[in-house]
């Protein structure tokens, strides 16, 4: 049997210290598809990444991988900045660089449906068609009149995810959703059944790590944005702290300086500055270790598909707190509270619950770390090389 060969379009990385969960979601992948394929007696699979430059610092964290092979996209000029008009145009640019990457392969895969992971294999299927092309649906963008943050930045987001699924619905032959409750959604918008692909997390490597001693309350983990809630964060964590003014958070991810910036002035603002570790991007390793030196994980996020840090998070044995996302019920079935779509006094309320009652976060925390069981990486993968 000949292997078979994948051209995976990676290209929506704005940073070299911030990473999204579809681009982890692939990574994870990527490790285990040569072990899957072998037991279920398929084909090989040679992968070749389309990548920024910006994007290959995270890819060599994990290590080379035998079967995966790079095209790096040289930096452009709009790559120096991280503001989202320059976001935009980078992947405008990046969309035709990697146009050049043309050639036969047996599948185009998408990491994501955002335009320069859409684009490029819309318009090589026309040269290849007998490609497979799979693309991916992580979450549907809140409209801009909900949606935090730039009421034009979020128009052209929003209207580009639409653009991008017009894209995917004329050439895509396989579109998957990332849960059930999105892929009912999607029909909404003109997709027939999704077939549902989850998120894998990397439970050995987690079970692997060790805590620091228990150094903090409370721990958010994610990319600083709008979207993500971190300004809600910090009105979260000023309530608790008024309550239990010993209460430690530790705030993980990175994102551009200037918001760095605002969220340190706002804490100083707050008087909350000393009960806040703004400890940046950092490995796997450390991230795992800070997940398993805290008490609750807080999850603010206005949007999630899946919601990859909360399955890292149960898998280091924490109950989680978030907004009632689709995700918790949809993806999630146990090991978590939640409170209403920025109602941030119930957070900070449910977040206090379990700092104040040890016995009720021990009993949350076994359910959540019972829950993570279910997306063993290995399994996914194994759905994956089905769909394959």
């Amino acid at each position: 049997m000949r292997d078979k060969t994948m051209l995976v379009f990676n290209l929506g990385f704005a940073s070299h210290k911030v990473i999204s969960g579809g681009d982890v979601l692939f990574m994870d992948l990527a490790r285990y598809l040569p072990q899957v394929l072998q037991q279920a007696g398929q084909p090989n699979l040679q992968i070749t990444m389309a990548v920024p430059e910006k994007g290959m610092a995270h890819w060599q964290r994990i290590g080379r991988l035998e079967n995966v092979c790079f095209k790096v996209l040289p930096a452009n000029f709009f790559d120096k900045f991280e503001n989202p008009v320059a976001v935009f145009l980078t992947y405008l640019v990046r969309s035709f660089q990697s146009l050049k990457f043309r050639g036969y392969f047996d599948y185009y895969y998408s990491c994501s449906d955002v335009w320069p992971d859409i684009f490029p294999p819309f318009v090589m299927r026309f040269l290849h068609p007998k490609t497979i092309w799979i693309s991916r649906v992580y979450h549907i963008y809140l409209t801009p009149l909900k949606r935090k943050g730039s009421f034009f930045v979020n128009t052209v987001s929003v209207f580009l995810q639409r653009v991008s699924w017009v894209l995917m619905r004329a050439q895509s032959q396989k579109i998957l959703a990332l849960n059930k409750k999105l892929a009912c959604d999607l029909e909404k918008f003109g997709f027939s059944k999704l077939p549902v692909l989850g998120a894998v997390v990397n439970l050995k490597t987690i079970k692997s790590a060790k805590p620091v001693g228990e150094k903090y309350s409370g721990v958010f983990v994610g990319r600083l944005s709008r979207t993500k809630g971190v300004y809600d964060l910090l009105d979260i964590w000023e309530q608790v702290v008024k309550k239990l003014p010993q209460a430690q958070l530790a705030v993980i991810g990175g994102g551009p300086i200037s918001l760095q910036k605002e969220l340190k002035s706002m804490a100083i603002q707050k008087g909350i500055v000393k009960n806040v570790s703004f400890l940046g991007f950092v490995s796997d390793e450390k991230k795992y270790a800070a997940l398993k030196s805290s008490k609750v994980f807080l999850l603010p996020s206005h949007e999630e598909g899946w919601g990859v840090v909360v399955a890292e998070a149960m898998a280091c044995g924490l109950p989680v707190v978030g907004y009632n996302l689709d995700i918790f019920g949809a993806v999630y079935k146990k090991g978590f509270l939640t409170a209403p779509l920025f109602d941030t006094q119930t957070f900070a309320k449910e977040t206090l619950r379990l700092l104040t009652h040890p016995d009720e976060r021990r009993a949350l925390a076994k359910k959540s770390l019972a829950e993570s069981s279910r997306f063993d990486n290995f399994l996914i993968a194994s759905q994956f090389a089905k769909i394959l």
